[in-house]
């Protein structure tokens, strides 16, 4: 059995009992912070195969969650110009399903949707995703060379 405690200060305890034992974890996790969650708009936050897509601002990053378990995450950095899409990560068990595409395709339209920055896509999965989608090219901040 899980047992998720929220203090006060907005921190998770997470206890563990099995097998007859109780102890607790040795972690404290950060709570989710109400509110910080956000979807594009036109875009369902919850899809029939269970994914529900996010913009957790307080935290700089979109995730990816199937039912309440994180599947893929993609951080960002927002300057108020440009959004620097620095780091995509899959959950390993949850490789090779796509999700990497999905949280990235979802991002980008997050992006397109409000319409006013650009993307940087530092990470290179996100830069081999937009390798693969020319189409959406004009929404990458211009480099500067020299």
């Amino acid at each position: 059995m899980v047992v998720h405690i929220v203090t006060p200060t907005r921190l998770r305890v997470v206890g563990v009992s099995g097998s007859g034992k109780s102890h607790l974890a040795a972690f404290v996790v950060p709570a989710p912070h109400p509110g910080a969650r956000r979807t594009v708009e036109g875009m369902a936050a919850d899809r029939a195969d269970g994914l529900s897509f996010a913009n957790e601002t307080d935290a700089s990053r979109y995730t990816l969650r199937k039912g309440e378990q994180i599947v893929s995450v993609l951080d960002y950095r927002d300057d108020g110009r440009t959004v620097a899409m620095t780091r995509a990560y899959t959950v390993p068990t949850f490789r090779g399903h796509g999700y990497a595409a999905e949280i990235v395709a979802r991002a980008v339209a997050e992006v397109e949707a409000a319409g006013d920055r650009a993307i940087s896509p530092v990470c290179w999965y996100v830069a081999d995703w937009f390798a693969a989608h020319p189409e959406r090219a004009g929404l990458l901040a211009e480099r500067r060379t020299g």
